[in-house]
């Protein structure tokens, strides 16, 4: 599978220094920067008028998720921030930097350096318990086929950086490996996404790597390089469309055929 990108968006619209974090839903991409700014694009990287927002988050953002019509953000030294119709609506601190984020139901999903840490939170309280630590290396990424309304896989990247961990999303069984690959890409692994169907790693050369038959051992379907330091994907409308944001402050639109 070939891949070639097919729309950047443009300089004067672009965050000031790295973008760290995308999510895309209901036909917008949500970009997170370290400028600490959030943006709101459509999906041909036009940038929404008058929509930079949540900028009153202090620290720049690290992590961003959407959870139906919920936005959670994560920024670097800890805190968890849950925006309802725009406005913050809940604020837990998580103790450590978040680099990786992922919410399913009450169980939030935070990852930094060496384990991911699986809480359940208790929303009336402000209050969350651990329910339990895996070993791995941010980013992470629900995704695999939906069973009983979750997602059925969790993707991590091993401790040196380089290779791809994906786990069964059941606290039941434990979260137990499903697949290992070692050496998935020659530099360290910054950005993952994954739906029912397909993986995406995108690594800190600026390669972009497809893995298709993610449910069993996981091949790699496609590559490609896009010239910058990618640091956040998050697929499109479709299987074989993913943006990438870069070190640059830019996104980029990738399409795979």
């Amino acid at each position: 599978m070939s891949g070639k990108v097919e729309k950047t968006s443009n300089d004067h619209e672009k965050h000031k220094g790295d973008i760290t974090c995308l999510a895309f839903v209901n036909g917008y991409l949500f970009s997170g920067g370290q400028d600490g700014f959030v943006k709101i694009w459509d999906e041909n990287l036009n940038l929404k008028p008058s929509q930079d927002i949540y900028s009153s988050i202090e620290n720049p953002i690290q992590a961003l998720f959407c959870h139906g019509e919920s936005i959670w953000a994560g920024d670097g030294v800890g805190n968890l921030f849950n925006f309802e119709n725009f406005e913050r609506a809940q604020h837990f601190e998580m103790v450590e930097e978040i680099k990786g984020l992922a919410i399913d139901d009450k169980l939030i999903y935070t990852i930094r350096d060496n384990d991911l840490c699986i809480s359940e939170i208790i929303p009336e309280r402000g209050l969350y318990i651990v329910k339990a630590v895996v070993p791995g290396k941010s980013p992470l990424k629900l995704f695999g086929a939906y069973i009983n309304a979750k997602r059925s896989l969790l993707a991590t990247v091993s401790r040196d950086g380089k290779g791809i961990n994906v786990l069964n999303n059941c606290p039941h069984r434990d979260f137990v490996k499903m697949w290992h690959i070692d050496n998935a890409h020659e530099t360290i692994i910054n950005a993952l996404s994954g739906n029912e169907n397909t993986l995406f790693s995108g690594s800190y050369n600026g390669t972009i790597k497809v893995w298709s038959n993610v449910n069993d051992v996981g091949k790699l379907y496609g590559e490609l390089n896009i010239g910058s330091c990618i640091n956040s994907l998050c697929h499109g409308p479709d299987d074989h469309t993913v943006f990438a944001g870069t070190s640059d402050g830019k996104i980029k639109k990738v399409v795979f055929s």
